[in-house]
């Protein structure tokens, strides 16, 4: 009976997993013993009993029947299941009332398997339950009506939040019976339940069931908070904890701090990110320490083992889908918690061995290789010894006790750290940010290194109460910081600088700047003030995360950042910072630079989300030699004026045309024109753009210029002035539609300007420009957000799928071949730039610089491998293929290996203003890859060619276009 029940317990356990039936139940307690034969029945999150039997042979009565019903759910219906699973279960034993047998089941389930049927069920569920999500989305995702969607915008809420907050008000609408208007007024109520409810979102917005227990947990966490809160002061006798055995893990583990009243809501919002994300947590439950508790969540249990303080802003940045991975691989790496009060008397750094200086090594080596570990956990092989070999290298060959190595690598480095003179803690962040080794760290820290960022790693240093809304402490954090600017030391001589000091400069052109001096003293409160007006009184956490990136917690990267370029700082050297907003997602991103009278440049980007999230671009460095012939390229012609920037102003302003007019004049000397139509030509040219510094900066793009492309009527004669002012007016004509097209975007205006320059002088007819910057803004980019050079190949390349699908969909939608003016089919490539850079101007610096780390990464080889063999015509074996498809297949395996993956990188390089000089690196070698990710790479691709074929046969005839414009 033992083995049958057993047999019936991994049954049922993979069939609950895979959502195959209400009918399948698990046999034994919870701790999976078999004592007093408990059967339960599982469906969804709710457990019912469905009997404790003293007997054996009542127990399997009670399975039999289970499991022949079980079955009958999987195929709907005793009539639908297929002959051979028939056969394998005997129907007529279980008819006779003979007993299940572990045997009988392994041969159902082992008939079952060979159908396919559980993979193909279990597609079949998830598309079900896919749909089912989808209908009730769209019916509460929207306001019902228009006045209170409205008032919601009047309030603050962004166009991009809508969605989110339409769900949590017709939630409580449906669960209070309230007005959507009332229903309004208490969501975005700050600090109300229903309001943090929605920040939290995940599934406490899926369903009602789910919205009403999470409103009762909110009322049943303010509760277990303050409990032990109090029973931790009871606990607390100076400086030492008094510990009982019977106490809960909790108490056990926590340090007072953590239950301290102004910690109350961050710890809320990591406890309840975990409930929300995490669907192994029964929202039903009613013991709240089995939710809030630390031996059952996650989050909760990180956040009280000493990683509370300077930590929590790097868990909040790993996206919640991998959380649970990285729990679980710091629970091995670091013994989780006392189990008892002798284990508890000794302090948390001492249990784990771990020396608080060096605490961070092992998060940033379990961050830098997600993907691997989490190839490790599918296998079921994610072990102490193999998470060791991993992220540890330096441990050649660990022993018995890969634990006590890692703590012994550790202890070395503290030790070597003081007997080199370091000071810890700096060297500890920088192996934090890079999960660098030691010798690394040295390197960076004596600049000869470079510190790159590794993901979900934020250059802050924010405490957990910032991160939980506490814009009065980050306020007077900021206020104590803006008045002691220091400067910098290059080459080991102090710089000076004009006007030493922070300064902001804020949407719509004002700029403050603060310091030592009186006036600068004043800016302070002014400048902390308009940054929270920024946020809006109902972002909170966003103002608290801005305040804390504006002041010393934000200034990171300089410390490490610039050592390796010769150049001696610290976290109070004078910056500049330019705020922008995107008005539809409500994101704000701070721009750090370096102050113009340097005579070096850096730069980087914070972009702080509505709920207070960051994230953090690497610094980019331009050294002296550089920026000089930057500055000389940017030098006035002759004395004269240089090029302004920006557009016209009420059509009045003229600017300057002199360099144009020698920029073409040098240009014509490869020609053989008539002078005076090139001068009457030329005249018309500059006097019909002189209103537009962006058109006259075009103007004097590429080789031939955009300019002379203009003037030049095939390459033998000069176009009319007329025909000259006709191209301008429709080239300013495509400039004006993509300011507005571009809402406020600056890298959206940049890169359509230069992709605009690349059509030659001939314009995009009207409309074309705003159609695809709408649809791009309406599209959602985040399955490019997670894409960096650690991401395995399959993920990259269904990146690169998903990017050409938008592509051809912009193309397909805008008929832009159609609608280029004169331009032939022949400009497709230029046309298909237009798009790539426009999608990509439209992502942040981080999302950007993460699919270009991907590409030219390890994995991104691996990629080019495998598509260069399918180019070839070699599959990855045992492949079943259609003949034809094959062909398919192999052209644009082709594609994507030859040309697509260079176009996508000069297009990424395009939306972070870098030149040619950074180049893709090629294919080298054989890189070797898995089976199991060269058939991921075979179904994405097949998957992708079917879809495309389609849309080619549905697709306009493009014969019918104009011939190829004459150059």
């Amino acid at each position: 009976y033992n083995a049958t029940f057993r047999a019936f317990t991994e049954f049922a356990t993979q069939a609950v997993n895979a959502g195959k039936s209400n009918a399948i139940a698990r046999v034994g307690e919870g701790d999976g013993s078999l004592a007093g034969r408990v059967i339960t029945a599982a469906k969804g999150d709710f457990i019912g009993n469905v009997g404790r039997f003293s007997a054996n042979v009542d127990a399997n009565n009670v399975a039999r029947n289970l499991f022949r019903k079980a079955i009958s759910d999987m195929f709907g219906g005793p009539n639908k299941i297929p002959e051979s699973v028939i056969d394998a279960m005997k129907m007529q034993d279980f008819d006779r009332g003979k007993p299940l047998t572990a045997r009988r089941i392994i041969a159902v389930k082992n008939a079952i398997d060979s159908n396919g049927v559980l993979r193909d069920m279990a597609a079949k569920q998830a598309a079900i339950e896919q749909a089912k999500q989808a209908a009730f989305d769209e019916s509460i995702s929207v306001f019902k009506n228009a006045d209170t969607e409205q008032a919601a915008l009047e309030k603050g809420y962004t166009k991009g939040e809508l969605p989110k907050l339409a769900k949590a008000v017709n939630l409580l609408v449906q669960t209070t019976g309230c007005s959507e208007a009332d229903a309004l007024k208490e969501v975005t109520a700050t600090g109300s339940k229903a309001n943090r409810l929605m920040k939290y979102g995940g599934r406490f917005l899926q369903s009602v069931d789910n919205f009403k227990n999470g409103l009762r947990l909110l009322d049943a966490y303010e509760t277990w908070f303050n409990e032990t809160e109090a029973r931790m002061k009871s606990m607390s006798h100076g400086r030492d904890m008094i510990y009982e055995d019977g106490m809960s893990k909790t108490l056990l583990n926590a340090q007072s701090t953590t239950f301290s009243a102004d910690r109350k809501r961050p710890l809320e919002r990591f406890v309840f990110d975990e409930l929300a994300n995490n669907r192994s947590m029964n929202l039903a439950e009613t013991d709240a320490e089995k939710l809030f508790g630390l031996e059952n969540n996650k989050a909760s249990s990180f956040i009280a083992r000493g990683f509370h303080l300077s930590r929590t802003q790097t868990l909040i940045q790993i996206p919640p889908e991998k959380r649970t991975l990285f729990f679980k691989a710091m629970d091995i790496l670091c013994p989780p918690y006392a189990s008892n009060a002798k284990e508890a008397s000794v302090p948390s750094w001492e249990r784990t061995s771990l020396k608080s200086a060096m605490l961070d090594a092992p998060m940033a080596r379990v961050i830098m290789n997600f993907d691997k570990l989490a190839e490790l956990d599918a296998k079921g092989e994610l072990n102490q010894a193999n998470l060791v070999k991993l992220c540890f290298p330096e441990i050649p060959e660990p022993g018995d006790n890969p634990q006590a190595d890692v703590i012994d690598l550790i202890n070395r480095w503290d030790d070597e750290v003081g007997e080199k003179g370091y000071n810890s803690i700096i060297i500890t962040d920088v192996m934090k940010s890079t999960g660098c080794s030691l010798e690394d760290a040295f390197d960076i820290v004596d600049g000869k290194k470079q510190m790159p960022n590794i993901p979900y790693y934020s250059s802050g240093t924010m405490g957990i109460e910032q991160l939980g809304g506490s814009v009065e402490g980050a306020r007077n954090q900021l206020v104590g910081d803006l008045d002691r600017p220091d400067g910098y030391k290059y080459n080991g001589k102090a710089m000076v600088l004009k006007e030493p000091g922070f300064r902001f400069n804020f949407p719509g052109g004002e700029s403050l700047l603060a310091n030592k001096s009186e006036a600068g003293k004043a800016n302070i409160p002014k400048i902390a003030d308009k940054l929270e007006a920024l946020c809006g009184d109902i972002h909170r956490e966003q103002a608290a995360s801005l305040l804390m990136m504006t002041c010393q917690a934000g200034l990171a990267p300089l410390l490490g950042g610039l050592k390796s370029h010769g150049i001696e700082t610290t976290e109070h050297t004078a910056i500049d910072f330019t705020i922008s907003r995107n008005e539809t997602t409500g994101d704000i991103s701070i721009r750090y630079s370096s102050p113009e009278d340097l005579p070096f440049a850096f730069e980087w980007t914070s972009t702080i989300k509505p709920d207070g999230f960051i994230s953090t671009t690497p610094l980019k460095f331009t050294d002296e030699a550089t920026l000089a012939a930057q500055k000389r390229e940017q030098a006035p012609v002759d004395g004269k004026q240089k090029l302004e920037t920006g557009g016209p102003v009420d059509g009045k302003q003229k600017f300057d045309t002199a360099p144009v007019a020698d920029k073409m004049r040098k240009d014509i000397k490869a020609f053989k024109f008539d002078a005076e139509k090139f001068d009457k030509a030329l005249e018309a040219m500059l006097s019909a753009a002189s209103d537009d510094s962006d058109m006259l900066a075009m103007l004097t793009m590429h080789t031939p210029s955009v300019g002379m492309c203009v003037m030049l009527n095939g390459a033998s004669q000069i176009r009319s002035p007329e025909k000259v002012v006709k191209m301008i007016a429709d080239l300013k004509a495509n400039l004006n539609e993509l300011r507005a097209a571009a809402k406020g975007n600056q890298r959206v205006f940049d890169v359509g300007l230069r992709h605009i320059a690349n059509f030659g002088g001939t314009a995009i007819k009207n409309g074309i420009l705003t159609k695809m910057c709408d649809m791009i803004a309406k599209e959602d980019l985040g399955a490019f957000s997670n894409v960096s050079a650690s991401s395995s190949p399959e993920k990259i390349f269904d990146a690169m799928c998903r990017l050409d699908r938008l592509v051809a969909k912009i193309f397909d939608e805008t008929e832009i071949m159609m609608n280029i003016g004169e331009v032939g089919a022949g400009e497709s490539t230029t046309a298909k730039g237009l798009v790539m850079g426009l999608i990509f101007a439209h992502c942040d610096e981080a999302t950007v610089n993460g699919l270009k780390d991907a590409l030219n990464s390890d994995n991104g080889m691996q990629l080019m491998s495998v598509l260069r063999d399918m180019g070839e015509g070699k599959f990855p074996p045992g492949a079943k293929v259609e003949p034809q498809t094959r062909i398919a297949i192999s052209d644009y395996a082709d594609v994507f290996q030859m040309s697509f993956r260079h176009e996508m990188y000069g297009a990424l390089n395009d939306a972070l203003g870098i030149g040619e000089v950074d180049m893709l690196g090629g294919l080298e070698g054989e890189p070797s890859i898995s089976p199991e990710s060269a058939n991921a790479i075979l179904d994405t691709i097949e998957e992708y060619t079917l879809e495309m074929e389609e849309r080619r046969r549905s697709r306009p005839n493009l014969a019918d276009l104009p011939p190829q414009a004459a150059q």
